[in-house]
């Protein structure tokens, strides 16, 4: 991800999610639904989901965790 939002995120890090859910013989870390609902609350917005809600039993709602600055 490119830019700050004006200072919503905090800038020159590399973040790594740790693996939470299997699906089927992969194991996955959080869904990227969390990256674009934390980019639509950094545009104003108050939605706390896009899409699903939930897949393989990992819920979806939410923003992205140590995004914002």
């Amino acid at each position: 991800m490119a830019g700050g939002c004006a200072g919503y995120f905090k800038t020159g890090r590399y973040l790594k999610y740790a693996e939470t859910a299997s699906v089927g013989c992969k194991r996955v870390g959080p869904g990227h639904n969390k990256l674009w609902v934390s980019v639509m609350q950094a545009l104003g917005m108050t939605n706390d989901s896009l899409g699903a809600t939930s897949a393989g039993g990992q819920g979806l709602t939410g923003v992205l965790p140590r995004l914002r600055a």
